[in-house]
C-alpha cells in the first residue's frame, strides 16, 4: 500500500456517554497537601454532558453556572504520588468519602531502578485499594533537549510494564508540552507512536472556554487552568468492565539465578538493563555475586501461564478461544484492549517463507485483488500471490483478513466488486475483516469532499459483504476518515499511523502487546497501519507493519462473522 496523503450551559460534547464528569485535580491551587505523599482536591466541580456521535464541541461549560452542591458532588479524584512516594492518607479519604481513585505518577529522577520501584509501588496501591482510574506518567518533569529523550524512554517503559500488569495507563502533561513529546518520542522509541497511550492534556484554558475538536483527539481527558479535569468517557466503568487494574493481571518480575562465571555486567547485558540499574533495583551494595544468588530483572516479566514476557520475544498467535479463558498478559491469552502485531502483504514482497515468518507475528493481511488488474478479456486478476499466501497461513493456523483495491466511481461498481470478492473468499474463514482499500484519488476526495456520495458506495460494497456474512472495514488515511468516521456503527477502520508511517523497524522489535490503545468506543479505529518501511526475517525488501486491537478477532470469532457456514 501506500500514504494517503452556540452556547449550551452545561454541555460539553465530548464522547458517547452522557455521564461526564468534572472534578479538581493536580495543578490546582485550592488543594489539601500531605507531606510529599501527593495531594486530594477540596473543591471539585461535577456536571452532566451532552454528546454526539462526532465527537465535537457544540457549546461551553460555565462553572460559575453549576450549582453549588453539584460542585460538591464528584466522583472520582486523581491523586499525585512521586516515584514510591505513596499517599496511603489521601487514599484513605478518598475512599472514605466513596470516590474512584486514579494516580499521577511524576519521577523523581532519570533512573531506570527508581521508574521500576515506583511501578512496584503502583502495585502495592492496587494490591490494597481499588485504584479504579487511569495511571498516569507525568512527562513534564524532563522536558529540556537534554533529558527528553531518556523522559520518553522512561515513560515508555513505566506504561509498558504497568500495561503488562494489566492496568490502564496513559500520561499527563500541558498540551505544547504533549506535543513536544510527541514528536521526540517517535524519534527516540522508534517501535510506536504515544497515540497508542491515553492521555490527560492540560490546556490553558478555563472550563468555560471551548474545546476545539483538535483538542478532543489528543485524550480522553483534559484538566482546565481552574484545576478541573473532564474526561470524554466514564472511564472508571471502562475499567471495571475490561477488568483492568487488578491484581489478578499482575505479571512476576523474571528471578535469574546466578550461575559459575556469572557478573553482573554479562546479566545485565543479557536482559538489556544496565548494571547500576539492576544493582539499585535489587538494593546490591556490592557487585559481588555468587552461584545460587538470585537476581530480579524487573524490565522481564513472567505471566501467569509461566510465559517470559520481553522485548524481543516472538509470540504465538492470539486465539479467541485463549482470550476468553485467561484475559491475562501475553499474546496467546491477551488483555482486552492490547494491541497484536500484524503485516500486510501482495505480490509485491514475492515469494514469502511464512514458515519464517509465522513465529514473529499474530496476523497478516494479504491483499485479494486490484480491480485496475484486468486481463485481455476485461476479466479481474487475483493477486499472483493471494492463493500460495492464503494455502500457507491456513496450514500454519495465521490468522489472516483480506484487502481489495477497490476502483469504484459509484455504487453500482462498488456492489460489482464486492459480489466478485465474496465469490473469491467463499471457502474460506478468515480471522480478520474483509477491508476495502480506499486510495484512489477519487475515493480519497470522495470521503473528504463528498463524504454522503462515498458512505452510499462504501454501504453497497461493505454491505453486500456483511450480508454474506463477513465482517468488513475501510483501509485509508487519518485525515481521509475525518468525514466519514461516523459510518463506525457498522464498519470498523484501519487507518494509516501518519506520525511513524516512514519509520523503519524490524517486526521482531516491534513489542506491541504489553500497550493498551486509548479508548474510542464512538469509533471502530481497531487496526493501524505503523510504517511502509519494516522488515522481517522471511520476506525480501520492505513490509507494511501494523498492530491491532486484540477485541477485534475475537468480536469476529463470537459474531460467527467470516466463516463459509456462513455464505
Amino acid at each position: 500500500m501506500v500514504k494517503k496523503n452556540s452556547s449550551v450551559k452545561r454541555a460539553i460534547a465530548a464522547g458517547v456517554t452522557a455521564g461526564i464528569l468534572l472534578i479538581s485535580s493536580a495543578g490546582c491551587n485550592n488543594v489539601a497537601k500531605n507531606s510529599n505523599k501527593g495531594f486530594i482536591t477540596n473543591k471539585i466541580a461535577s456536571c452532566k454532558f451532552v454528546t454526539n456521535q462526532y465527537g465535537s464541541v457544540d457549546g461551553k461549560v460555565k462553572l460559575d453556572a453549576v450549582e453549588e452542591s453539584v460542585l460538591s458532588d464528584h466522583n472520582f479524584v486523581f491523586l499525585s504520588m512521586k516515584n514510591d512516594g505513596v499517599p496511603f492518607d489521601d487514599i484513605e479519604q478518598a475512599k472514605k468519602d466513596g470516590k474512584d481513585i486514579g494516580l499521577i505518577v511524576t519521577p523523581n529522577d532519570e533512573t531506570y531502578s527508581s521508574m521500576y520501584k515506583t511501578v512496584d509501588a503502583v502495585k502495592g496501591l492496587i494490591k490494597e485499594y481499588d485504584i479504579n482510574c487511569p495511571i498516569l506518567y507525568d512527562i513534564s518533569k524532563y522536558m529540556s533537549d537534554d533529558s527528553i529523550k531518556a523522559n520518553c524512554k522512561l515513560a515508555e517503559e513505566f506504561c509498558n510494564k504497568l500495561s503488562a500488569n494489566g492496568c490502564y495507563v496513559g500520561l499527563y502533561g500541558k498540551k505544547d508540552d504533549m506535543k513536544t513529546f510527541s514528536d521526540k518520542f517517535v524519534e527516540t522509541v522508534h517501535t510506536h507512536s504515544i497515540d497508542l497511550y491515553d492521555k490527560m492534556v492540560v490546556l490553558d484554558s478555563e472550563i468555560e472556554d471551548e474545546i476545539s475538536d483538535k483538542d478532543l483527539t489528543m485524550g480522553n481527558m483534559f484538566e482546565f487552568a481552574n484545576g478541573a479535569v473532564l474526561w470524554k468517557y466514564e472511564l472508571s466503568k471502562i475499567i471495571e468492565n475490561r477488568g483492568l487494574n487488578e491484581e489478578k493481571n499482575f505479571t512476576e518480575d523474571y528471578v535469574y539465578t546466578v550461575n559459575d562465571g556469572d557478573d553482573i555486567s554479562t546479566i545485565s547485558d543479557t536482559y538489556d538493563i544496565s548494571a547500576k540499574d539492576l544493582m539499585e533495583y535489587n538494593d546490591m551494595k556490592s557487585d559481588m555475586i555468587y552461584p545460587g544468588d538470585q537476581i530480579v530483572v524487573p524490565n522481564n516479566y513472567t505471566d501467569s501461564s509461566g510465559l517470559v514476557v520481553e522485548e524481543d520475544t516472538s509470540y504465538v498467535e492470539a486465539t479467541p478461544d485463549s482470550v476468553e479463558e485467561q484475559p491475562v498478559v501475553s499474546n496467546d491469552s491477551g488483555q482486552i484492549g492490547r494491541i497484536v502485531t500484524g503485516i500486510d502483504v501482495s505480490a509485491w514482497q514475492g515469494d514469502i517463507d511464512w514458515e519464517k515468518v509465522k513465529p514473529q507475528i499474530d496476523y497478516a493481511i494479504l491483499r485479494l485483488c486490484d480491480f485496475s488488474c484486468v486481463d485481455e478479456n476485461g476479466n479481474v486478476q487475483i493477486d499472483s500471490k493471494f492463493l500460495q499466501n492464503m494455502e500457507a497461513c491456513e496450514r500454519l493456523n495465521i490468522p489472516v483478513g483480506v484487502y481489495y483495491f477497490s476502483r469504484a466511481t459509484n455504487s453500482e461498481e462498488a456492489r460489482k466488486e464486492a459480489e466478485f470478492v465474496a465469490d473469491q473468499l467463499m471457502d474460506y474463514t478468515l480471522e480478520y475483516p474483509v477491508y476495502l482499500d480506499a486510495e484512489t484519488e477519487e475515493l480519497e476526495s470522495m470521503m473528504f469532499y463528498q463524504p454522503e456520495q462515498f458512505e452510499d458506495l462504501a454501504a453497497a460494497s461493505l454491505g453486500y459483504l456483511q450480508s454474506r456474512g463477513y465482517y468488513t472495514g475501510i483501509y485509508t488515511g487519518v485525515t481521509d476518515s475525518v468525514n466519514i468516521m461516523h459510518m463506525s456503527d457498522n464498519q470498523s477502520f484501519w487507518l494509516t499511523s501518519h506520525e511513524t508511517y516512514d519509520n523503519e523497524v524490524n517486526v521482531a522489535n516491534f513489542d506491541g502487546s504489553n500497550y493498551n490503545l486509548v479508548y474510542t468506543p464512538d469509533s471502530k479505529v481497531n487496526a493501524y497501519q505503523y510504517c511502509q518501511k519494516g522488515s522481517i526475517d522471511g520476506i525480501e525488501g520492505e513490509i507494511d507493519v501494523d498492530y491491532a486491537t486484540i477485541e477485534l478477532s475475537r468480536t469476529i470469532e463470537q459474531g460467527g462473522y467470516n466463516k463459509p457456514k456462513s455464505r
